[in-house]
């Protein structure tokens, strides 16, 4: 499976692609430290790309003075792991866009996920709440 992203940072959250306002002021070397802050072991190359593997899925990440492309691929869980820097990203006021579908990533929070809500319940019923 293989499925392409693009970060980008913002100067206001946007609802939609439409939406979007980038902040120019952000750059190469910025989205570069952004990556360094989602993945650990990025390989940089010679010609300013970088890669990583993250649970079965191959990573390669292309900073630019616009945004920073991820391109990835593998059998692991793409989704799982886009889900994962979505939601980093947002707290750098950085959107995640679907290259395929054109379509913002909106990060899902733990708190959304049935496994969380079900183990909270237990905590709270365990320790009395």
């Amino acid at each position: 499976m293989s499925l392409d992203f693009i970060l980008v940072k913002y100067q206001s959250p946007p609802n939609s692609l439409s939406e979007l306002e980038a902040d120019e002021s952000f750059g190469r070397e910025q989205y570069r430290a952004l990556a360094e802050t989602l993945f650990e072991s990025i390989r940089w190359q010679r010609d300013r790309t970088g890669n990583t593997n993250k649970d079965g899925v191959f990573v390669e990440l292309h900073p630019s003075d616009a945004s920073l492309s991820l391109w990835c691929r593998g059998d692991g869980d793409i989704v799982a792991l886009v889900n994962a820097v979505a939601l980093a990203a947002h707290r750098s006021d950085v959107v995640v866009i679907d290259v395929q579908s054109l379509e913002l990533v909106v990060p899902e929070s733990p708190l959304a996920d049935p496994a969380y809500v079900e183990w909270y319940r237990n905590v709270l019923a365990n320790a009395g709440g």
